[in-house]
């Protein structure tokens, strides 16, 4: 369990990970709207809440991946795309009718 949490827990023992099931919810218009396990919340129940890893291909998992480290410059993308055409293989024509060779 993350420590943070923990301290959390330790410091509002009401409201801990044994008597309360984690929920998960998004940000929309700088408020958090929870969807799932928010039935047990008194009304007015402080909450600490703990960004999450975006699902791999969505949308904000997208534009995290733009967004993070490395960036690439136009001298990269130069670079790499000459890579690409010198490592090249011309194709080999190949009959899969062909008798094989005994």
């Amino acid at each position: 369990m993350d420590s943070e949490v923990k301290r959390e827990n330790e410091r509002y023992p009401a409201m801990n990970a044994q008597n309360m099931a984690p929920c998960r919810g998004v940000v929309r218009g700088g408020t958090v709207v929870l969807t799932s396990g928010a039935a047990g919340f008194p009304e007015e129940s402080e909450v600490l809440v703990v960004p999450v890893a975006s699902r791999p291909g969505t949308s904000e998992a997208v534009l995290a991946a733009v967004a993070a480290a490395p960036h690439v410059t136009r001298d990269d993308v130069d670079a790499l795309e000459h890579a690409i055409v010198v490592g090249r293989r011309g194709s080999v024509p190949l009959d899969p009718f062909a008798e094989a060779a005994q």
